[in-house]
């Protein structure tokens, strides 16, 4: 006789089971392809979102300023964002403080910069993410969802350029 723990959570003519079945039966290869692209695209920029948030924690630590504030909460919110984004798609979040160190200013560089030197350099990180989001939009063209959010958000991280090149000139 089985014990309890050999016997399935549900049965397989549950309708919850049934329901699961049959819409993963229809979802195609390719579907779950475009899946697992796109979830390594998102964790890709959560990775460099995570590096452009180490930058402005050095930046601020070198010299307290509003704008790294203000820049540093759009990025955190870029990355639940796209930690969501991930999610939905089935992906796992990154775990702890890991960033893959992917910009041209890394954070322990710019911890050690000042004045206009330390602006150029968040503003050459800055325009390395915003490439990443460009080139993040044109491989998932494919994906609705991902693609819409990830427009959003270059628009945003744009804006932040802008505000960072205001600053140098003030």
């Amino acid at each position: 006789m089985a014990s309890d723990e050999d016997e399935p959570l549900i049965g397989e003519n549950a309708p919850t089971y049934r329901r699961a079945w049959k819409e993963w039966k229809h979802r195609g290869e390719s579907d779950q392809a475009r899946a697992g692209e796109a979830l390594g695209v998102l964790h890709g920029l959560i990775g460099v979102e995570r590096d452009m948030i180490a930058a402005l924690d050095a930046a601020r630590s070198r010299h307290r300023d509003q704008l790294w504030d203000h820049l540093r909460t759009g990025h955190a919110d870029r990355v639940a964002a796209l930690g969501r984004a991930a999610d939905g798609l089935g992906g796992l979040r990154f775990e702890g403080d890991e960033r893959p160190g992917m910009l041209p200013r890394d954070a322990e560089d710019i911890e050690f910069l000042e004045g206009n030197a330390l602006i150029e350099a968040v503003e050459a990180d800055h325009c390395a993410v915003i490439d990443r989001y460009e080139e993040a939009q044109s491989s998932l063209g494919h994906h609705p969802t991902v693609r819409s959010l990830l427009e959003k958000l270059t628009e945003e991280a744009r804006a932040d350029a802008e505000e960072i090149r205001g600053h140098g000139g003030g």
